[in-house]
């Protein structure tokens, strides 16, 4: 009986170790995620180069890192926190400077823990902006059945609907930013 639970607590612990081998790091994520992210942050395509040459090398050194035998845990930690600075200096240096802001801001709200937070408040204020415009469609519909035979007063009811309409869609993305 002794053998069958030493045997079980091996298998469950060897289970449990090799879980955790092949972990992506939390940079090589950051580049991945910038480069997915790629039409949205407006990347070219040398930056796009660079960024997926650099993630090559990441990848090179944190497996070094990680599988060098003569480092402690805690000299492993400072090389990789090293590391992690001179990627972000890395991308800092390949983007422009309004593209690194957008990406830095974004990866605030991700791991500020406020991510998913954030992601709903956008997608909250997107539906907001998907119901104010079917609203304007059907407004500007009704407003051509009502004023039909007045083409002056319909223009000027549009007009007035439109101005409502961009002024309402200007502050919802001013809110969504």
């Amino acid at each position: 009986m002794k053998k069958y639970i030493v045997l079980v607590a091996c298998l469950l612990v060897t289970t449990i170790q090799a879980q955790h081998v092949n972990e992506p790091n939390q940079n090589n994520n950051d580049i991945s995620d910038l480069l997915d992210r790629g039409e949205e942050y407006r990347l070219s395509a040398k930056q796009k180069e660079q960024l997926v040459a650099r993630k090559k090398k990441i990848g090179k050194e944190y497996a070094a890192i990680g599988k060098d035998r003569s480092l402690s845990g805690y000299e492993k930690g400072v090389k990789k926190r090293a590391l992690s600075q001179e990627i972000e200096d890395d991308i800092r240096a390949i983007l422009y400077e309004e593209q690194y802001l957008k990406w830095s801001n974004y990866n605030q709200q991700k791991y500020k823990g406020d991510y998913y937070k954030y992601d709903a408040l956008n997608d909250e204020i997107e539906a907001k902006i998907d119901r104010l415009e079917k609203e304007y469609e059907q407004d500007i519909k009704r407003m051509e059945q009502t004023y039909s035979r007045d083409k002056n007063a319909l223009k000027r009811e549009k007009n007035k609907r439109k101005a409502q309409y961009k002024n309402e869609k200007k502050r919802l993305k001013e809110e969504k930013k």
